[in-house]
C-alpha cells in the first residue's frame, strides 16, 4: 500500500503534465489559425469591405446579427469546396448574397431563417412530408441556402447550394455572360432516419428524397432564369459520406 502511493502520485503528475501541454499546443495552434485569417483578411481587404457593403443590406441584417460569423465565413478553408483560394470563396460569398438582395423580396430572407419557406407538402400515410427552402445555421459552411425534406416535422434529408456567377466557376462561353449558376455542394441524408427516409420513398413510389429536393432545386433555379445547376466532386465536398447522394459533376 505505502509502494503504491508514490508510483499513483508519480503518475498524476505526469498526466497533469500532459494535459498542460496538449493545452499549450491548441492555444498555439488556435492563434497560428487566427493569425492566418488576419493576414488572408488584410490580402483581400477590398473585397472584405465590400462584402460588408452588400451584407449591411437591411433585408440581409438578420442573417448577419444572429449569425456574426458570416461576415468572415469565406476565411474558412471548408467553405463550399475544398481546394478553392481565399479570394475564390470571398467572391463566391459576395455573388450569392448580391443576388439575393437584388432578386428576392424583403421579407424572404426573413422568413426563410426564421421559419423557411415550405415549398412542396404532401399529407403522407400518417406523417406530412414537406420540402422547406431556409439557410444553414451555426457553423455549416457547405452552402448558403439549404433544402431540407422533413417527415412528421422531422429532418431527414438536406441539399445545400449557393448561387453564384458562372464565371467563377470557369463559365465563360457567350451563352454565361452574366449568368448565376446553382451550385449543389452537398446532398445528404440526416444519421439515424434510415426508416423515416425509406418510408418516404416507398409513398413517393420509390423516388427518394434526394431525388425530390434536386426536382425542388431545379424548380427554384427556373423561377430565377438559372439554367444551370453545377455539383462538386466527392473529393470537393466538405462533409461527405460513403451513402451520400452522387452528385459529382451533374449538369441540368
Amino acid at each position: 500500500e505505502e509502494m503504491r502511493r508514490p508510483l499513483f502520485f508519480g503518475r498524476l503528475a505526469n498526466l497533469r503534465k500532459s494535459i498542460a501541454a496538449t493545452r499549450r499546443k491548441f492555444r498555439r495552434i488556435a492563434l497560428l489559425r487566427k493569425l492566418r485569417a488576419l493576414i488572408q483578411l488584410a490580402a483581400n481587404l477590398p473585397g472584405h469591405l465590400a462584402l460588408q457593403r452588400v451584407l449591411a443590406d437591411p433585408s440581409l441584417v438578420i442573417l448577419t446579427e444572429s449569425q456574426p460569423d458570416l461576415r468572415f465565413k469565406y476565411l474558412h478553408s471548408n467553405y463550399l469546396a475544398r481546394s478553392l483560394s481565399t479570394c475564390c470563396r470571398l467572391k463566391m460569398l459576395s455573388s450569392h448574397y448580391h443576388f439575393l438582395q437584388t432578386h428576392f423580396p424583403g421579407g424572404f430572407v426573413t422568413q426563410a431563417y426564421r421559419a423557411g419557406h415550405t415549398l412542396w407538402q404532401d399529407q403522407g400515410v400518417g406523417n406530412t412530408m414537406d420540402i422547406v427552402l431556409t439557410f444553414p445555421k451555426g457553423h455549416d459552411y457547405e452552402g448558403d441556402l439549404r433544402l431540407d425534406f422533413r417527415v412528421g416535422g422531422t429532418l431527414v434529408y438536406i441539399l445545400t447550394f449557393s448561387i453564384i456567377a458562372g464565371a467563377l466557376l470557369g463559365m465563360t462561353g457567350e451563352e454565361m455572360a452574366g449568368k448565376q449558376v446553382l451550385l449543389v455542394s452537398g446532398v445528404q441524408g440526416i444519421p439515424g432516419q434510415i426508416a423515416a427516409i425509406r418510408q418516404a420513398t416507398k409513398i413517393c413510389h420509390d423516388t427518394s428524397p434526394a431525388y425530390l429536393l434536386l426536382a425542388a432545386a431545379q424548380a427554384i433555379a427556373l423561377s430565377l432564369d438559372i439554367n444551370m445547376i453545377v455539383g462538386l466532386g466527392k473529393k470537393e465536398q466538405v462533409s461527405s459520406r460513403e451513402d451520400d447522394f452522387p452528385i459529382a459533376g451533374f449538369i441540368f
